[in-house]
């Protein structure tokens, strides 16, 4: 009874394994900041070719200007019926401010994906107020398709 009590502790914590699920979405995160802070691509994601994501990115990159550094400040994991979801809060300083970021991932391993990213700046705000194209409000930006 006792190697049977073992074998489910083990395969209970391989499924949820933290150090995994940070490697992968510290990989996703470097990803998305290199996308949404990078020179625009051919051939990139059908998301970054929708409206709302490309007008985000110009915002972002207009008022917050070059990211400086990120740092991570808070790691989340829940798993619940089969479904694990990773949050990772970050710290970033940019050029022209600070901002706090908010990733959401959901999965494991291979199979994790960006599900939600928030971002939250007085800077951002402020331009996001004064931008008139976004009549005082963030783009609704729908989660990237699956690769």
């Amino acid at each position: 009874m006792r190697w049977f009590l073992g074998a489910m502790c083990a395969l209970v914590l391989s499924a949820c394994n933290p150090v995994a699920q940070m490697d992968s979405s510290e990989r996703l995160i470097a990803e998305f900041q290199a996308d949404m802070h990078g020179p625009s691509r051919e051939g990139s994601t059908r998301s970054e070719l929708d409206d709302a994501y490309v007008r985000l990115k110009g915002l972002v990159r207009s008022s917050l200007g070059e990211l400086q550094s990120s740092e991570r400040t808070g790691f989340n994991l829940n798993s619940n019926n089969g479904e694990t979801t990773t949050v990772i809060t970050m710290s970033s300083t940019y050029q022209n401010g600070e901002a706090t970021e908010t990733f959401t991932f959901k999965g494991t391993g291979d199979q994790m994906e960006l599900h939600g990213w928030d971002i939250n700046s007085e800077v951002l705000a402020e331009a996001m107020d004064s931008n008139s194209e976004l009549g005082g409000s963030a783009p609704r930006v729908p989660p990237p398709p699956p690769n």
